[in-house]
């Protein structure tokens, strides 16, 4: 009797989350499932995404906060569509770098 496993793909934590972070690298064409509310999300990855990286899961204008656990992370720099890859491609960071918290 063969057992069948689902290896989770991506994961959300925060529900204000505009991201999810991979967890295998995805290819285009891998339909992704959320937790919305009472339902599910689902998103189609429009390009590869390696393992550790962010994906949109939904839309996200040019100056949008990049949310990721629950805390903004960075600003779009440009706009990105949902199941688009989410890097320095298309992000300005926010976070205050180690150097700049010593000064």
């Amino acid at each position: 009797m063969s057992e069948t496993r689902q290896v989770k793909q991506a994961i959300v934590i925060h529900p204000t989350d505009n991201v999810a972070t991979a967890l295998i690298d995805l290819v285009t064409g891998n339909q992704l499932s959320f937790p919305w509310g009472h339902s599910k999300r689902m998103v189609i990855v429009k390009q590869p995404i390696p393992r550790g990286h962010k994906i949109a899961i939904r839309p996200i204008a040019v100056g949008m906060p990049i949310v990721k656990y629950g805390e903004q992370i960075g600003v779009a720099a440009s706009p990105t569509e949902e199941g688009a890859h989410v890097h320095t491609h298309n992000v300005t960071s926010t976070r205050v770098s180690r150097k700049q918290e010593i000064l």
